[in-house]
């Protein structure tokens, strides 16, 4: 098992009234260096084993420093984000992803 955290720019789109946004989970991991060439609105800034989560760990993110070959980049301020944390665990040779979102900047 191991945990994500996912940061996702927040770009303006129009919404009808009572739509619902429907979270998504981030199967294919894009690093930050990739995400204008593949055109994505996120990227993992750290993935964090298990077996390094042995209690209540702090992280910040943003902050320029790199995560299992993952660069947590710092946040331009006048972009607004969504952050999201995600765990996978894999078992009998099938992957699950659970995510949620636990903070917005911006």
């Amino acid at each position: 098992s191991k945990y994500q955290v996912v940061v996702e720019e927040e770009r303006p789109r129009r919404l009808r009234r009572g739509t619902a946004e429907i979270l998504r989970c981030y199967p294919v991991p894009v690093h930050f260096q990739n995400t204008t060439l593949l055109d994505s609105q996120y990227y993992f800034s750290a993935e964090l084993p298990t077996s390094e989560l042995r209690g209540a760990t702090p992280f910040c993110v943003g902050d320029n420093r790199t995560y299992s070959g993952y660069w947590n980049a710092p946040l331009l301020p006048h972009k607004s984000y969504g952050i999201y944390y995600q765990a996978v665990s894999t078992a009998n040779g099938e992957t699950k992803i659970d995510c949620v979102r636990v903070a917005t900047k911006g």
